[in-house]
């Protein structure tokens, strides 16, 4: 959480807060209190629901940005009544996905649609010249597999323990499959899989494109059960479009839309990932040609639109 003058300025970290941290979550909000007490500047730029109920106590304006929907686990009327309090008082309501406005958001009494903006998890600008020497120097709609191996990725934060366990069965099973992972979180369940590289962490957008020349297909699996994440569009989607590689998501959620839309991978139900695995293979040249037909504003991200929004709703000065 974090209080901000505007975006273009510098920010005052405060610490990160995990999930049920609560007791220091607390000793985090108490804090952001005081110093948005102190604090000169009339704007506040949150990424938490606490964060923000505490920002508007300190009598602040307030941006909220939603990455995901942090209140699918409390009792409806309770969710109900924070989002309702929440959307009444803030300044902006900032959502990375449009999901979380038609399949959320739109519901709430207080939800105004010109107090609120879609800022995808899209790469930066300064990445294009990236994206462009990446594409130009591969034949991007071949499989290359001249060793008959599959590379599979599994990239960011590594988690959904159900999801995972499908993944490392299917290596057990089948020869022609290898896995690289680049991130970090649940990765233990891959300890002793066979033709599996466990990369680590890495920097991004550094290494974006050393980590998508090393995959033919990006894994990106969630719990549909899940209402948190169900909305979501992860930042994976638009780097596989970047990177032009298909993707194999998780069926009944938010992600599946988008790539079925586009035709640019496959949705998997549980149990089902190795015959998407297959299908995807199959209609390789199909799904990358479809990729590479995009325009580049659906990886590429807009940096303008967001404080545009914010002057046009006099949060920041005319110009800055």
């Amino acid at each position: 959480m974090s209080g901000l003058q505007h975006p273009a300025d510098s920010s005052c970290f405060l610490g990160h807060a995990e999930n049920g941290r609560y007791l220091f979550r607390l000793k985090l909000v108490l804090r952001l209190y005081r110093k948005l007490r102190k604090r000169r500047e009339q704007v506040v730029y949150c990424t938490s629901s606490d964060a923000a109920i505490v920002a508007i106590l300190a009598r602040k304006k307030v941006v909220l940005e939603i990455g995901d929907i942090q209140t699918a686990k409390m009792p409806q009327a309770v969710a109900r009544i924070l989002e309702n309090y929440l959307l009444k008082r803030i300044a902006l309501l900032v959502v990375t996905s449009p999901l979380f406005i038609c399949d959320y958001f739109a519901q709430f009494r207080h939800y105004k649609p010109e107090k609120a903006i879609v800022v995808e998890n899209k790469l930066p600008l300064a990445l294009d010249k990236v994206v462009n020497r990446f594409r130009c120097k591969q034949n991007l709609s071949a499989l290359n597999n001249t060793d008959g191996k599959l590379r599979l990725g599994l990239i960011g934060m590594i988690r959904f323990k159900e999801q995972l366990q499908e993944i490392a069965e299917l290596l057990r099973a089948r020869q022609d499959l290898e896995l690289h992972i680049h991130g970090d979180g649940v990765t233990d369940i891959f300890d002793n899989v066979p033709r599996c590289t466990n990369h680590g962490e890495f920097r991004n957008p550094r290494d974006l494109e050393s980590i998508y020349s090393g995959i033919d297909i990006n894994v990106i699996l969630y719990d549909s059960s899940n209402a948190a994440v169900v909305p979501a569009l992860p930042n994976k989607l638009y780097e596989s479009i970047a990177f032009v590689k298909p993707i194999i998501c998780s069926s009944d959620c938010g992600l599946q839309r988008v790539v079925e839309q586009y035709n640019i991978g496959v949705a998997a139900k549980p149990g089902d990932l190795g015959a998407a695995i297959d299908q995807v293979a199959s209609q390789y040249e199909l799904l990358s040609n479809n990729i590479i037909q995009l325009p580049k504003s659906s990886y590429l991200d807009d940096d303008t639109l967001l404080l545009s929004r914010m002057r046009g709703l006099e949060l920041l000065p005319a110009f800055s």
